[in-house]
Parts: C-alpha cells; structure tokens; sequence
C-alpha cells in the first residue's frame, strides 16, 4: 500500500509504501487500545453503580433498624403501662382483702395483735444467692397474673368467711333473748293464774312485765314487723317476724313507734309502755310463738342477750 505525504511547505508530495504486515499491525494496535479503553470505562462506571448500591444497602439496613427500634420502644411503653393497670387492680383488691379482714376479725371477736390487716405481712429468712433473672424478663407479666389469680381466690375465700360469720351473726340476732324492757319486773308470768277480771282460773299466754308510763319497750330479735294496731283483749299490739318460725308479740302499748313491714334490730325501741286494752296498769304483755303456736317465754327470758 503507497501512502501519500503532502508537505506544504515545500510544495511537493511524498510516497511511502508500506508492507502489509506492517499495516496489519498498526491497525490491530489501534483496535487494542480502543478496547482497553472501553473495557478501563466499563469498569470505572460499574465500580460507581456497585458503590452506590452498597450505600443504599445500607441505608436501608439502618431504616429498618431503626423502625424495629421504634416497635420495640412502643411495646415497650404498652407492657409498663399493661403493668401499671395489673398493679393498679391488685392494689384496689389488697385494700379491699384489708378492709375484709378487719371486719371479719371484729365479727369473730379475735385477740388483737392477731392479725394485723394494717401492717404488712411478716415475712423474711436468711440472706441467699439472687437469681440471675431479674423481675423484668421474658415471664414478668405470667408472674403477676399469677399473683393476681391468687389474690383473687384469696379475696373470695374471705368472701365466704365474712358470710359465713355474717350468717352466725345475724342468727345471733334473730334468735329471741332477754327481756322486753330495759327496765321494770315480771309482774304475772305464763302458765296457769287466776284472772284478775273475773276471780277464776285462767291460762296466762305471755309474761307480763310492769314499768313507769311510757317506758321504753324494746324488740328482743331482730326481725320484720308483721302487725301493729288494735287487737282484742292486746289493745294495741306488736308482731315482729324473725324467721325459722319465731315471732313474738308485744301489747297494751301506748304508743307504737314501728309500721307493719319496717325491719327492726335486737334491742331497737318499739313502742313506749301503756295501759291499753284487757290490762289493769302499765306493762307490756310479752308472747313469744313457734310455728304459730304460743310457748312459754321464759327459756328466751333468760338467755344472755
């Protein structure tokens, strides 16, 4: 192949022929480096994209964790404010559980110093090794469920002691005991008397007990008023209802101070001492009756109040 060189300068031309080898080689040496220098880009460029993939890797990595750390502080406020309620309701449950067993040590009359509802319990021992896991762990809240389940059967079984001592209570005062006034004497007692209005023997249903005009005339058992007013021979009459077929009667009365369906305790003021009815002076006539039938009132007379 001839090559032609132009020299301005000079104003002429040169030829210089090369070999075909040689053409081949410079060519083939063009050709390399225009590869080498593709191939050097190439690499450059995908070098930037690796680096840019790896931050943005990372970048999200962080975000992640940075969202489950967000999650897990939030989980964290729900369990200490869940905590908070659970502690809060077992409180209310061991005020109420003290306030029980005050009533039930003042119901069944316990030695004091016995238990003390007011002071906390006695408990203690020897030093020893502390577990290596703490009270916030993994089984923090099973624990106080737990407890609280316990003091829930704790709370239920003083439940049941105070009605069971309620129960022996209120039998207490119901059952008729002591006398009707809170003073005067038994001025005619039950059985067989003569009568003071006609001379002859009689059948006295009650026990008679004379007082100052206007005395008080007390209830003996607790119970519920069934009558008040005017009957017969009573003149004015009471009749309280204490259940298990018990009731008694309270007459000649002169004013009543109970209606027929009010609820009285041992020992409440029910009427003032009159001379009302079949009666010669002030006194109340006093009847207890069993199942509708009358007997002699003397055994409840006589028991301690």
């Amino acid at each position: 192949m001839d090559i032609l060189i132009l020299d301005r300068g000079r104003g002429r031309t040169r030829a210089v022929r090369l070999r075909r080898g040689v053409l081949v080689g410079v060519l083939g040496a063009v050709a390399a480096s225009l590869v080498a220098s593709a191939f050097l880009s190439w690499r450059h460029f995908e070098g930037r994209l690796l680096d840019d993939a790896t931050i943005g890797g990372w970048n999200a990595r962080l975000e992640s964790q940075r969202d489950e750390l967000e999650s897990l502080s939030g989980r964290a406020q729900t369990d200490v404010l869940t905590v908070g309620q659970k502690l809060a309701g077992m409180e209310a449950r061991l005020l109420r559980m003290e306030a029980l067993g005050q009533r039930v040590s003042e119901m069944a009359m316990l030695t004091d110093g016995e238990f003390r509802f007011d002071a906390p319990a006695a408990i203690g021992g020897p030093a020893s090794e502390t577990l290596a896991d703490s009270l916030i762990s993994t089984d923090y809240l099973a624990r106080i469920e737990r407890l609280a389940g316990e003091l829930r059967a704790r709370e239920q079984e003083m439940s049941v002691l105070e009605s069971l001592l309620a129960s022996r209570r209120f039998q207490e005062e119901v059952a008729p005991s002591g006398r009707p006034v809170k003073r005067g004497w038994i001025s005619s007692p039950f059985g067989r008397r003569v009568d003071p209005f006609s001379g002859r023997p009689a059948w006295h249903t009650g026990v008679d007990f004379a007082g100052k005009p206007g005395s008080d005339v007390i209830a003996v058992a607790g119970g519920v008023v069934a009558f008040t007013g005017e009957r017969g021979g009573y003149g004015s009459l009471i009749e309280i209802q204490h259940g298990d077929g018990l009731a008694t009667r309270y007459a000649h009365h002169e004013e009543a101070l109970v209606r027929a369906g009010d609820v009285v305790k041992k020992g409440q003021v029910i009427a003032r001492m009159g001379n009302k009815g079949r009666s010669t002076g002030y006194h109340v006539h006093f009847e207890v009756l069993k199942d509708g039938r009358l007997i002699n009132p003397s055994r409840y007379i006589a028991r301690r109040k």
